[in-house]
Parts: structure tokens; C-alpha cells; sequence
């Protein structure tokens, strides 16, 4: 049934850009004096049709699959008044030009709605190692990443005893990062993506941030500790703790733990939501002892005796947004 309603939803999608496609050749022809034979919504033989008084045809047609706008002599060398070919090149060009430009402008307005409500995420710095702790609220109502809750609860029980090399560097708490390792950064996924598709290792970080309309660009080493880790990402929140990425190599991945397993215990504790497993994770530190996993893939559960690896981990030195803020217009 999903499948079905999946492919109904494509071809309503399918339809809708090729529409808004065909409409911008029409208003485009229409304003350059092209004799529009018909424009008709959807394909197949007509159920509604109207002739307007300009001799155009509207028509709504069976089949919801986009549009079309049949236009004098666009494809027949004809060269009478009105036709498309007795336009001059510069106005065929327009013409022709305006279905991809209305499309464009479909997915600038889309996109604008979809900041709109959904809102983005500043790529603002909430937190440098080495600096007095402050904690970073999150709106109510919103989930946290995984790792963005991880960092602030650190935050929240850290007493500042060593400064990070990104502190020594100048960073601070609300610069606005602008370019990561030579990739620009506007909004918080975008550096997050940067560090999942290239982790932090040894090679020095080089950064851009803005404070207070100036730009400033530093490079310096990534801080190294050594923890135990299980090799997992999952989301909190109030949803179900699946897990959405399995590190190769980790101690899950050892253990035949995959993507999108859900767990349901650990070491006897019942999980029922992102936000458990998380405060969970917080209250009983990974130390290195084997922990027992309840899991459920798909509809088989079963569980897994896990040994959490102590590797070397580099990281930034710094916490940054990842709340998405609706944004006005």
C-alpha cells in the first residue's frame, strides 16, 4: 500500500513540474504575441474544454500527469502571423527558456516555505573547551541530535581545568562559522556532514568564523583522548531508539549489530525512546566491560553481548548549533 501511494505521490510530483513548465512557455508565448492553439492540464482525452475568446483552448484532461501547450507552428515550418517561428530568435529563445526558468522559481518557493516552517540551523558556535560552561537551551518541543545533547549535558557537568586548542586559537562561543577544511559552512548540518563524510583525525583544522561583522580564519590541531566507545548513531527524542549508522569496524559492528536495529534494553534497563538511551549512555559511562543489548530487526528480537573499544578519538574542541529556528520573511 506505501509502495502504491509512494508512486501516485511521484506522479502528482511528476506533474505538478511539468505544468508549472508548460505554463511558463504560455505566459511566455502569450506575451510575445505566439497564437497558443491549446493548453491543457493533465494528458488523455479531454473531460472539461473551453475556447477563449483569443482562440486559445483550455482543457482538463484524464490523466494527472502534467501539461501541455500546443503552440502555432513551433513544430512545422510555418511563418505566418502569430506563428512561433515568425518571432524574432531572441523572443523564441525566451519562450523556449521560460519552462526550465518557471521551474526554478517552483523550487525557490518551495524551498522558502520549507525554511519557513521547518526553520534552519545557524552554524554558531555554542561552546569552545576551555571556556566558562554555559549551557545551550534548545526550544521546547524540538529534538536535540545525538551528539549536540551529549556535548551540552558535558557542558552542564564540565569544570573547565584544560583549554582546547581551538580556545588557544581564538575560538569562543557565538562566532559564526562560515568554512571548515575548505568547504564552506552556512547553516550546522552542513559542518556536521562535513565531519561524518571526513572525520577528524590528526591533520590540523583550518576554520573561517565571523564575529561581529569581521572574518577570521585560524588553523590548528585537532585535541586527541582516548574513551570507550560503542560505534553507534541514533536520534533522541521521544521516537524509538533506532539506530541509524553502525561505525565499521566498532564494537557493534563486531557484535552484528546494523543500521536501523532497535534497542529495547541494555544490561537488563528498559530503552524506550532516543532520550532514555541517551540518559542512559550518561549515567552509566562506557568503562570498557562487556554490556548486554536487547535489539529488535524488524520483527525478530534478539540480543548481543557488546565490549565497548577504547580508541583514539580527535575531535574539534568546540560545540556547535544544530536546532533549526523558524526563520521569518
Amino acid at each position: 500500500m506505501q509502495t502504491f501511494i509512494g508512486i501516485i505521490i511521484a506522479i502528482l510530483i511528476f506533474g505538478l513540474l511539468v505544468l508549472i513548465h508548460e505554463f511558463g512557455h504560455f505566459i511566455f508565448a502569450k506575451k510575445f504575441g505566439v497564437t497558443v492553439n491549446e493548453f491543457s492540464i493533465g494528458m488523455g482525452p479531454r473531460i472539461f474544454s473551453r475556447v477563449a475568446k483569443s482562440g486559445t483552448r483550455y482543457s482538463i484532461k484524464a490523466l494527472p500527469i502534467g501539461g501541455s501547450c500546443a503552440m502555432l507552428g513551433e513544430d512545422e515550418d510555418n511563418m505566418e502571423e502569430g506563428s512561433f517561428n515568425s518571432k524574432p530568435r531572441w523572443q523564441r529563445f525566451l519562450i523556449v527558456f521560460a519552462g526550465p526558468l518557471f521551474n526554478f522559481l517552483l523550487a525557490f518557493v518551495l524551498s522558502l516555505i520549507v525554511i519557513g516552517f521547518a526553520g534552519t540551523d545557524s552554524s554558531t558556535v555554542t561552546y569552545v573547551e576551555g571556556e566558562k560552561p554555559k549551557v545551550v537551551t534548545q526550544s521546547k518541543g524540538k529534538d536535540k541530535s545525538v551528539e549536540e545533547k551529549m556535548k551540552q549535558q558535558a557542558v552542564a557537568n564540565a569544570v573547565p581545568q584544560t583549554q582546547s586548542n581551538a580556545y588557544k586559537a581564538g575560538l569562543r562561543s557565538g562566532d559564526k562559522i562560515t568554512k571548515f577544511n575548505g568547504a564552506w559552512i552556512s547553516i550546522g548540518r552542513e559542518l556536521y556532514v562535513e565531519e561524518y563524510t571526513d572525520p577528524i583525525g590528526k591533520d590540523p583544522i583550518t576554520l573561517t568564523y565571523e564575529r561581529d561583522g569581521k572574518k577570521k580564519t585560524i588553523t590548528y590541531k585537532p585535541d586527541k583522548e582516548n574513551k570507550y566507545l560503542l560505534g553507534i548513531s541514533y536520534s533522541t527524542g521521544s521516537n524509538a531508539p533506532v539506530i541509524s549508522q553502525v561505525t565499521k569496524g566498532s564494537a557493534m559492528a563486531k557484535a552484528g549489530v546494523v543500521a536501523n536495529d532497535q534497542i529495547l534494553k541494555i544490561d537488563g534497563t528498559k530503552i524506550s525512546s532516543g532520550e532514555e538511551l541517551s540518559k542512559y549512555l550518561e549515567e552509566h559511562p562506557l568503562d570498557g566491560s562487556e554490556i548486554k543489548l536487547d535489539l529488535k530487526r524488524n520483527n525478530t528480537l534478539f540480543d548481543v553481548k557488546v565490549k565497548p573499544i577504547k580508541q583514539n578519538a580527535y575531535s574539534t574542541g568546540f560545540a556547535y548549533n544544530l536546532v533549526r529556528e523558524r526563520q521569518g520573511f
